[in-house]
């Protein structure tokens, strides 16, 4: 039978020591104590991290985190390391209360169990590794929890349900965000019709000042910038050169005489 709980020693050390780099380099001061280590906020509240690794001896290479039964607060965290043997591991940071929902239901207080690759039938999620990834690598609960505290109510709370639901909604923005981000970042940048007459006449000229100001727009403003230019090649006849105008999320594109 598989043991429900951690793997050596060893490994919890190491993944102790990466999530404590991780908090230091996120500007945090966390302390060991016992249980786990602890940071605290800059308005007094005292964050309990615990972190945990997959259970040992899984068939089909699944991952799953087990803990004992505990009593979940908006200040406890249990950070499931995925694999103390890489230096950069996924880490899962979960809200002790959303590792609650999403994790097996315990049966008289014995171990939870969750199970990153469980299948998810009631969403176009395949896995719950798909389904909350916005908890993968986001570490915002607990360096903005000070924020963040009014959309983590405890259990008990009136308005729980739909304060979890806007707490998750940030989250998945958040990860939305940086996707988007990234894809714009990797995706090939815009560059004007090369003017050397062996291509023929341009339908579109830059300038040499719209072209490097171009080159400083922030990436997701660049994109829409681009596309507006892009859309001038529609006129076989440009009249004079393309100036870029305005300023962050409002620039304007005008062809100068």
């Amino acid at each position: 039978m598989a043991d429900p709980f951690q793997t050596g020693q060893p490994d919890m050390k190491r993944a102790e020591s990466i999530v404590f780099g991780k908090l230091l380099k996120l500007g945090l001061l966390p302390y060991r104590a016992a249980g786990g280590i602890r940071v605290n906020t800059g308005k007094g509240s005292r964050l309990a991290l615990q972190t945990v690794l997959p259970a040992r001896d899984i068939p089909d290479g699944e991952v799953i985190f087990s803990v004992p039964y505990f009593q979940p607060t908006p200040e406890l965290f249990l950070l499931c390391v995925e694999s103390a043997e890489d230096e950069s591991p996924a880490i899962w940071v979960f809200p002790s209360i959303s590792f609650l929902v999403y994790a097996e239901p315990d049966v008289g207080q014995g171990p939870i169990s969750l199970s990153l690759d469980s299948a998810r039938t009631d969403s176009f999620a395949e896995s719950l590794r798909e389904y909350v990834s916005f908890f993968r690598n986001r570490w915002e609960p607990i360096v903005q929890f000070d924020y963040l505290r009014q959309y983590m109510p405890p259990v008990d709370d009136p308005g729980f349900q739909r304060s979890w639901e806007d707490f998750e909604d940030i989250l998945m923005l958040m990860e939305f965000s940086e996707n988007r981000r990234s894809d714009s970042e990797t995706s090939i940048p815009f560059e004007p019709p090369d003017p050397d007459p062996e291509y023929g006449n341009p339908l579109i000229e830059l300038t040499a000042a719209a072209k490097e100001q171009l080159e400083s727009f922030p990436a997701d403003d660049r994109e829409g910038v681009e596309e507006a230019i892009r859309s001038l090649a529609d006129n076989p006849r440009p009249s004079g050169s393309i100036g870029l105008t305005g300023g962050l999320g409002r620039y304007r594109i005008r062809r100068t005489p």
